[in-house]
Formats: C-alpha cells, structure tokens, sequence
C-alpha cells in the first residue's frame, strides 16, 4: 500500500497555449507601482504598505498579486 497516491503524467492538454497565456496575465511591479503611485499618500496621513497595495488591487481590479509584488511596487512608486 502506498503511502502517497501517485499521479500519471498526460502529455495531451485541453486548451491552446496561446488560450492560456491570455487568461493568466502577468502584472508587473512597474505597472502596479505607476497605478498606485497617486494614492500613495492615505487619508490618514501615512503612507501605502504592501498589504494596502494587495487589498487595493484585489477591490479595484479582481486580481491576487503576492507580498513580494506588492513590495517591490511600493519602492517603484517611491
């Protein structure tokens, strides 16, 4: 009896490639940094944290970016 399930590898794939890349696009870092560049200064009087930036892309736009995106976007728009 094996402890791990095992998987099998499928060489065939369901969708086009280039369908797949147009579904799954990238935001960069410059690109968020430059939408959020005008906002960095918050109502309060302190500036945008990552965690800010995360929250704001996922309410305005629909999309999931990781800390480390979020970061780098920050020291752009700096």
């Amino acid at each position: 009896m094996d402890v791990f399930p095992s998987k099998k590898f499928c060489q065939r794939t369901h969708c086009p490639l280039e369908e797949i890349y147009c579904r799954h696009r990238q935001a960069s870092a410059v690109i968020i940094g430059e939408v959020v560049a005008p906002r960095l200064q918050q109502q309060d009087g302190h500036l945008m944290r990552p965690k800010d930036i995360i929250t704001d892309m996922k309410t305005m736009y629909g999309i999931q970016i990781m800390y480390s995106k979020a970061h780098q976007a920050l020291h752009y728009a700096l």
